[in-house]
């Protein structure tokens, strides 16, 4: 359940645009405040997937998803260092623990070398792996003991 907000937007171009919508939101703004209980890793994959981002820059796509992020009250940090054995996390979301990571390149074992790393990290409570790349989407469904959840945005982007 999402309470809706009306808030002028601080947003100039927002790449989060709903996978419905192929225009700019309109002001003001909506923004949907998620409640903590609803925020278990498999709802956040599916709000997540709920939104087109520029996939082919990891900029671009970092941007989006902060967006989508801010736009349903969830406090992430981007670029997190969960500390030197295990790297730095594209994004972290402090109150459930979950780490994303956004990937627009690499191998499918590079991929999961890293993010076998995040699991390892006692910070890290489960992790989403965001793709546009089909071969990158396969996945296993737990690391280290812990969530490992798979949007695959590729069929959304066409």
């Amino acid at each position: 359940m999402c309470l809706f907000v009306a808030i002028p937007s601080p947003i100039g171009d927002f790449d989060g645009i709903p996978a419905q919508r192929d225009h700019r939101w309109p002001e003001p703004l909506q923004y949907c405040y998620m409640r903590e209980d609803e925020r278990s890793p498999e709802a956040m994959v599916e709000l997540l997937k709920g939104y087109r981002y520029q996939v082919g820059s990891e900029a671009g796509f970092q941007r989006g998803l902060g967006e989508v992020l801010t736009l349903h009250g969830i406090p992430f940090v981007r670029e997190h260092n969960l500390g030197r054995a295990f790297g730095r996390i594209d994004f972290y979301l402090p109150q459930q623990g979950y780490g994303i990571e956004l990937k627009v390149k690499g191998s499918p074992s590079e991929v999961m070398r890293q993010l076998h790393r995040y699991a390892q990290s006692p910070e890290i409570s489960a992790l989403i792996l965001m793709t546009g790349r089909t071969r990158l989407a396969f996945a296993p469904v737990s690391l280290n003991g812990k969530p490992l959840l798979t949007a695959s945005l590729w069929h959304g982007q066409f």
